[in-house]
């Protein structure tokens, strides 16, 4: 007796195949935000392409405000994603602002994904992003709030604060149905 398998998609197949083809709009905006155990921190969003400078002016303008917010001292260190292709400019500014850094490999490879560990990944993941995508929406909504009347920055933050809930919403729908075919599988 055979067994029907589904397996999940791959490359650009996640454009066209249900539920992964509501992470789309994610495309559509970007966020920068950071926290720790003791709070949130700040919530940037990013309103150009993000090259290494634009990176490092986020960086530069929000990691020590949020070090203050969250009265964290001396004592915190920077996480990030670690990525090969950082460039050397970002390498070099970094080093410059002495930060401590987590050092850890980038883009470890898990060495025994198979179908079903693939699955509850899939959920696991897309749960653990709608939290984090709610929190920013939430994050961005309040900070819009504070901005009422400051005409068209207001609108802006307004349109952004609109987009962030409806890929929460979309991240939202997408978590369930990955959970419906972890469970079927």
């Amino acid at each position: 007796m055979a067994s029907s398998v589904s397996v999940m998609p791959s490359g650009t197949k996640i454009f066209t195949t249900m539920p992964d083809i509501l992470f789309i709009p994610e495309f559509i905006m970007m966020l920068w935000g950071c926290f720790a155990s003791s709070g949130t921190g700040n919530l940037q969003h990013v309103e150009s392409k993000m090259d290494s400078l634009k990176f490092q002016e986020i960086l530069g303008e929000n990691v020590m405000l949020t070090v203050r917010k969250l009265k964290l001292g001396c004592h915190w260190t920077i996480q990030q994603d670690n990525d090969p292709n950082t460039s050397n400019s970002t390498k070099a500014w970094l080093q410059k602002e002495s930060w401590k850094i987590l050092q850890w490999p980038s883009q470890s490879p898990v060495t025994t994904v198979t179908e079903p560990n693939r699955k509850s990944l899939d959920v696991g993941y897309h749960g653990i992003s709608v939290f984090f995508y709610l929190s920013a929406a939430v994050l961005l909504a309040n900070v819009t709030i504070s901005k009422l009347g400051q005409g068209k920055v207001y609108q802006l933050d307004i349109a952004a604060v609109v987009k962030a809930f409806i890929v929460t919403l979309l991240y939202w729908i997408h978590a369930i149905l990955s959970a419906l075919r972890w469970k079927s599988s």
